[in-house]
């Protein structure tokens, strides 16, 4: 009669594999929503960038999102409501490249009104 000896895995050394935690995802949230980077990120919590990737993706994704809204907002908020002529210049020069670039886009000394009347000036009628 034989017994049956499990086989135990050979160590091949190196790290142990991650395994992500509550305290890791708070730490990666906090850090990306202060717009830290992924090798920052990696740093602080003594992983590498992939294994941050690997298994934050989703988090990563979801936290530039919110800081791209968060920034885009803010961004109108000073274009149409602050007034503010670089806010607006920006925002035309990235949401309508064709008519308003930075070769031939509104200069300083074009005002709010005539921006808005070249943009008005486009709509169909």
């Amino acid at each position: 009669m034989s017994v049956d000896k499990k086989k135990t895995p050979k160590n091949k050394g190196g790290r142990p594999a991650y395994e992500p935690n509550d305290r890791h995802y708070q730490i990666i949230r906090a850090l990306c929503i202060f717009g830290a980077s992924h090798k920052y990120i990696a740093q602080y919590i003594n992983v590498s960038e992939k294994t941050i990737r690997k298994h934050y993706r989703e988090l990563l994704d979801d936290c530039m999102y919110d800081r791209n809204k968060e920034v885009e907002s803010s961004l109108f908020y000073n274009a149409v409501v602050k007034k503010n002529f670089h806010a607006q210049k920006y925002w035309l020069d990235n949401h309508k490249r064709d008519t308003y670039n930075t070769s031939s886009g509104p200069t300083e000394s074009e005002t709010t009104q005539d921006i808005i009347a070249a943009i008005v000036d486009e709509l169909p009628d």
